[in-house]
């Protein structure tokens, strides 16, 4: 079960990355498109929640099991890297649209 959630978790982390990556990318590309914004967020609604509940049962098998604690541990860690990640993303899409009060 532990490297189930272990796979999960990493799976999950390297998805929301990409996914979200992409559409960073995108809307640089593109920055007159708004729907690559609605489509980013919609992705975001679905996928915080996801994370999270993914990273508790992370969390509450690392305190229950013993076996694999190490390497549940490094998921957990590589899951919350999303989340520096995810603000930096934000502030350069804030940063494109040049609104002064954004910054």
């Amino acid at each position: 079960m532990t490297e189930t959630l272990q796979n999960i978790g990493q799976a999950l982390a390297v998805l929301s990355f990409v996914i979200g990556t992409t559409f960073l990318a995108l809307h640089l590309y593109f920055p007159g498109v708004s729907e690559i914004v609605m489509y980013a967020m919609g992705f975001i609604a679905i996928i915080i929640p996801i994370n999270i509940i993914i990273f508790l049962a992370i969390l509450i098998s690392i305190a229950t099991k013993r076996e694999n604690r190490l390497a549940l541990a490094k998921t957990g860690a590589l899951m919350l890297l999303n989340i520096p990640i995810a603000f930096f993303y934000v502030y350069v899409i804030l940063s494109f649209m040049r609104e002064p009060w954004l910054l």
